[in-house]
């Protein structure tokens, strides 16, 4: 029996722990309230689904739990006039300064990067970037930001989500941007997903009761060739095929979000494993550390075969609530293709010969994969105004809910599949959904809508429909003279010049996959960012100027090329994580409610009334101030108990890690100036290794990567590198005789040994009072997927109560602080930091890995200029080391006007911003360094 002064541990028995509710109820299940409120949402009841005002006000009810239990933190401190010390803020100044960040909510101004004032228009994330924000409202405004970041719905999310973009085209490289959206009422599936029990009180008046079965509908059908008696009927070939009219399948999803949810996610899915030949499970990316994950062990999810573009190595999509209630996702997918990882520079040393047959195959894609023409364009001309009458609902339609008999016919001869998959299928698709529609007023001419008017000149198309000047028989590759001719964007983020553009037979045509759409048959957008130098050999004869491939040199050409592909990469991620409006005119009611909670508080302390009004903040701007569907609601509840506050909003195939760039920053600058080293700070985590005396602990990453030691798995890895294939665990060693014993039968068991004294104090039941190094010490040799820390100085406080265990996956890092950049030697900091192997203990380095203090060079001038001796110095361990100091380079190196700075700008603010800054590392510096630099390969003298 067990000793009853002796606690029990993870390691003993705990058969015997019983919780009081366990006492009263032993079957009784832990049920959180996430768990609560996303059964709530499954549950069989339909009632439940069925009322509109239930699942938005259970998340409001749940969000309203998550910002509330969440500790109080009290940072509500500011420097004192001395400046040497710090002095808690009054009530009062809260209170103002809470006042202050409402008022600019509604009519304040932030200042860009260019130096110019604009509207934040309830923009929460653009506060921080305010001229004369008192102390006061800027602690508020830290503690909001620091609470809203873990909650999914919040404006703190997607700037993280865009964090992440970034970060994955630095690992990935340059993405393709896709977008698809399937409408709720024109998808079988969705419908198939409504379900409810027949004899459900809820559904006898219900006339559509007959489609909850879980058989209906059929979803094979080729309802576009069946005539509308037989749509009618059922029972045909012993199988029901009826399906609901438009208004019936609108009214069945209105009474149930969860089917709309379920039906999109199941749409994804599909699309990512059968089109885009990417493989994804429901777990993803969690499964990369599970014993089946789908990456590969480079952190590549394509299959073998890939999918109608080719094969894409990762993917990123935002899930986005679009004005109807529908969920659409915008995407980053990442191909296997020449420009993925390589400089147009490069493209330009392979020569003319090269360079003229990449070009024409890129051509041929892009022509394929965006596709912008009509077989039969006098067709078209016909039917539009028809087709144009019946849009946006096409309620006597059945073309969307169809799938054609050709699409599983094996035995259909090729020519006549193509035919009614081009001529037909897609065509048909392409006229219902691809259609960019201006309606005509009542003089009879043509204005764009009001979701698509451009906000400068309200009369045009922001999207530049229609493209009457655009039309080409052929493909062309976009010059400065074209982009004038043919009136396309040509600078900025924007920027058309060194694009593939066409054929296009048809001015309001928007360019999609023709096997996207006979698959998902929905709208949908492909953006192919590749871009190539206008050289006199790649100039397009239609062009009248014949001064475009002479204004710059060869390499200045491919430069301007690079930079515009680049920005239109960063202009696409911008635009996937937009964020929700908040509305602006709920503000003085807002500041209402937090007078009145600033006189209920009055006399409680400032820590604890400042985290009241910065509750109250959160919940007044994304619980009350968003406006959200019931769809929307439904996948915030489902995904709530996720430790990822980004899973609602997003669909990643690679797991993300954390790395903040603001400590060795620090460290590299006190380096310099000869300075004390600065001390890591980092977050405490719960040392949960034993139940009876948890404590606080941390681990300081880079201080500890800079201790990593000499160890051959680990040494020559760079910060980045260590980042995707290594993580830093708490190592665990015995808390009894009996798992002592059983480490004894096999060492691996634990990572660390109990000492004598470690021995005797677990004999004596005082496992509570174990001390590393005195009572348990880290095993040397390491084990087959973990190794101690090296023995530098910087290493002793932590080695043994922490290992590095390596990743089953690589990871993504995501790369904080790598936007803040304003001149070279900053991003020359980042880059040394990030990408060169170093180390923080002098007898831990090597000629391959050097001291950290070394990364100064004594006669370097500037840290730009450091950052090419090391290049010239030592190299790149790898080639994949310089494929992520370029893409670094291309994602966070642009010229100030193409630059996407950390929420200042929302989609196109900056579009018509002339550039007056150089590209920030030209080819003197890490362009140039990194094409021939490869550790073992010849290097070129500086």
């Amino acid at each position: 029996m067990r000793d009853p002064k002796c606690p029990l541990t993870e390691d003993d028995d705990d058969s015997e722990r019983i919780s009081r509710r366990k006492a009263w109820n032993p079957d009784a299940p832990t049920v959180g309230v996430e768990a609560w409120g996303a059964a709530m949402q499954r549950q069989v009841a339909s009632q439940f689904r069925r009322d509109w005002n239930f699942t938005p006000a259970l998340w409001n009810y749940l969000f309203r739990t998550k910002i509330n239990l969440q500790p109080n933190a009290r940072i509500f401190a500011v420097p004192d006039e001395s400046g040497r010390g710090k002095r808690m803020l009054s009530s009062e100044e809260i209170c103002a300064g809470t006042k202050q960040i409402y008022e600019l909510l509604r009519a304040g101004t932030y200042v860009d990067v260019n130096g110019e004032h604009k509207a934040i228009a309830g923009d929460f994330t653009k506060l921080r970037y305010v001229q004369n924000l008192t102390p006061a409202a800027a602690r508020v405004l830290a503690n909001t930001e620091a609470r809203a970041r873990n909650v999914p719905g919040t404006h703190e999310v997607r700037k993280t989500m865009r964090h992440q973009t970034h970060s994955y085209r630095v690992t990935y490289g340059l993405a393709c941007f896709f977008t698809f959206s399937p409408s709720e009422r024109d998808t079988a599936l969705m419908l198939r997903m409504a379900r409810a029990r027949q004899n459900d009180p809820a559904l006898s008046n219900d006339s559509s009761k007959a489609y909850y079965q879980r058989h209906l509908p059929a979803l094979d059908v080729d309802f576009i060739q069946l005539s509308p008696e037989a749509l009618a009927e059922a029972g045909v070939v012993g199988r029901d095929i009826a399906m609901p009219t438009y208004d019936e399948r609108k009214a069945i999803l209105a009474r149930d979000p969860l089917a709309c949810l379920n039906g999109f996610l199941a749409l994804v899915g599909l699309a990512f494993r059968h089109i885009f030949g990417i493989r994804l499970c429901p777990r993803c990316p969690d499964c990369a550390a599970s014993g089946n994950p789908c990456a590969d062990a480079f952190g590549s999810n394509a299959t073998a075969a890939g999918g109608v573009f080719g094969r894409f190595d990762a993917a990123y999509g935002s899930l986005e609530c679009q004005k109807s209630g529908a969920l659409h996702l915008h995407g980053q997918f990442f191909l296997q293709c020449f420009h993925q990882f390589h400089p147009l520079s490069e493209l330009v040393a392979q020569g003319t010969e090269p360079m003229l047959e990449l070009l024409r195959k890129y051509s041929d894609y892009s022509g394929h994969v965006t596709r912008k023409v009509y077989c039969d364009p006098e067709a078209w001309s016909e039917e539009r105004d028809e087709l144009e009458g019946e849009w946006p609902e096409f309620k006597q339609s059945s073309l969307m809910l169809s799938r054609p008999s050709y699409q599983s016919d094996p035995g259909l001869p090729a020519t006549e599949w193509l035919a009614k998959y081009l001529a037909n299928d897609v065509e048909a698709l392409q006229k219902h959904k691809q259609h960019h529609v201006h309606l005509p007023d009542e003089f009879g001419k043509r204005q764009p809508l009001e979701h698509c008017r451009d906000p400068k000149e309200p009369s045009k198309c922001k999207s530049f429909f229609p493209r009457d000047a655009w039309l080409s028989e052929s493909p062309q590759l976009i010059c400065h003279g074209l982009a004038t001719e043919k009136d396309m964007p040509r600078k900025s983020k924007r920027s058309m010049v060194g694009m593939l553009w066409g054929p296009c037979n048809e001015p309001n045509i928007n360019g999609n996959h023709p096997a996207l759409l006979a698959s998902l048959r929905c709208n949908g957008d492909v953006q192919l960012p590749f871009r190539f130098p206008i050289t006199v050999d790649t100039h397009d004869r239609s062009c009248s100027s014949e001064q475009c491939d002479t204004k710059m040199p060869l390499w200045t050409l491919a430069r301007e090329a690079q930079i515009n592909q680049s920005a239109q990469v960063g202009y696409m991620c911008d635009y996937q994580n937009k964020r929700l409006k908040v509305a602006t005119r709920e503000v003085k009611e807002w500041m209402r409610g937090q007078r009145e909670l600033g006189v209920d508080l009055e006399g409680k302390p400032t820590g604890y009334l400042g985290a009241r009004v910065s509750k109250r903040l959160c919940t007044d701007l994304f619980a009350r101030g968003v406006c959200r569907g019931a769809v929307e609601c439904a996948n915030l509840l489902l995904h709530a108990e996720s430790k990822d506050p980004t899973s609602a909003e997003s669909i990643k195939t690679a797991p993300l890690t954390d790395m903040s760039l603001a400590y060795p920053m620090q460290l590299l600058q006190a380096l310099r100036a000869q300075e004390h080293w600065p001390k890591e700070t980092t977050r405490a985590i719960v040392d949960k290794r034993c139940d009876t005396a948890r404590k606080m602990t941390e681990c300081p990453p880079w201080t500890v990567y800079g201790a990593r030691g000499r160890h051959h798995k680990v040494h020559m890895l760079s910060a980045y590198e260590f980042a995707r294939e290594f993580d830093f665990a708490l190592a665990t060693h015995p808390l009894s005789m009996k798992t002592h014993q059983a480490q004894l039968q096999d060492l691996q068991k634990y990572h660390a040994v109990l000492t004598a004294q470690g021995i005797e104090e677990v004999a004596n039941c005082r496992r509570r009072h174990l001390r590393p190094q005195t009572h348990y010490v880290i095993q040397e040799e390491g084990g087959p997927a973990w190794l101690p820390l090296g023995h530098g100085e910087y290493a002793q406080p932590y080695r043994h109560d922490w290992v590095m265990v390596q990743r089953k996956r690589p990871h993504v890092p995501v790369l904080y602080g790598a936007q803040g950049s304003r001149n070279e030697d900053d991003m020359a900091m980042r880059i040394l930091v990030l990408f060169f192997p170093w180390m923080n203990d002098v007898q831990d380095s090597s000629d391959a890995v050097p001291y950290i203090a070394d990364l100064w060079p004594s006669d370097a001038r500037s840290w730009r200029e450091a950052l090419y001796m090391q290049v010239n110095r030592r190299g790149y361990p790898t080639q994949e080391v310089k494929r992520f100091v370029l893409d670094f380079c291309f994602t966070y190196c642009l010229p100030r006007e193409y630059e996407l700075i950390d929420g200042l700008a929302e989609n196109s603010d900056n579009e018509d911003i002339e550039n007056d800054v150089n590209f920030a590392l030209d080819e003197e510096d890490v362009l140039e360094a990194v094409q021939t630099h490869i550790k073992g390969s010849q290097r070129r003298k500086a």
